[in-house]
């Protein structure tokens, strides 16, 4: 599963890469190599009344809809793809707030006979930015505060990422991004299935994890 990923890109690179038109003032964040749960990160999402795409700060860590108070509130991070259609928690997301969450890439850790776990750094051969394959919600709160959160959905791995762990966030192509938003008809069940064999390159890494461990792009540096 996906509870760690990155992204070292700004604003404006983002809106050249996903075809966006920034608002003013434009969205604020900084990369980070340490996104974790319930941390602000950009994501690619429609306008409800203009149709047109747009890069929002959400929290990761999605909330559904339905949920009226903050203390222990569900805030799961991934969604997998074989029952987001179906499920309780996601399937009013999937049908109507389908997003883009923008990564250079993310982790995971593969067990060892050891019994210590390796960490492992994942990103497109091409270097190119990922798209992870994303929902939306938006809550608001008994105090009046608005809440907007999404999830990453997961996959079956392909054959590089299953050496590793048993699944994997779904990163769509760049032609399958108007589907899934929802910017042309089509079913977006077609897109529910891994990437192709050898998409993405793997290095193991020391954790990005533990106390003390900075957030730049040392944490990428192969072991």
């Amino acid at each position: 599963m996906c509870r760690l990923y990155h992204i070292d890109k700004t604003p404006r690179e983002l809106a050249r890469q996903f075809g966006l038109r920034l608002g003013l003032p434009p969205p604020n964040f900084a990369p980070s190599w340490r996104i974790a749960t319930t941390d602000p990160a950009p994501v690619v999402r429609r306008h409800p009344q203009t149709g047109e795409r747009r890069l929002d700060v959400l929290h990761w860590g999605l909330v559904p809809h339905w949920v009226n108070e903050p203390k222990g509130a569900p805030r799961p991070v991934n969604a997998r793809s074989d029952s987001v259609a179906t499920g309780g928690m996601f399937r009013g997301a999937y049908h109507a707030r389908r997003c883009l969450v923008p990564a250079t890439g993310w982790y995971e850790w593969q067990s060892r006979s050891s019994g210590r776990k390796q960490a492992h750094a994942f990103a497109r051969q091409d270097g190119r930015p990922i798209a992870f394959a994303g929902l939306w919600e938006s809550v608001r709160w008994p105090n009046g505060e608005v809440l907007r959160s999404f999830a990453i959905l997961t996959t079956e791995p392909s054959a590089e990422a299953a050496v590793i762990h048993e699944r994997m966030p779904l990163a769509l192509g760049e032609a399958d991004w108007p589907l899934w938003l929802g910017e042309v008809d089509g079913d977006p069940a077609t897109l529910l299935h891994p990437p192709p064999d050898g998409a993405f390159r793997i290095s193991p890494i020391l954790s990005p994890l533990g106390k003390g461990r900075p957030n730049g792009p040392e944490l990428l540096n192969p072991m």
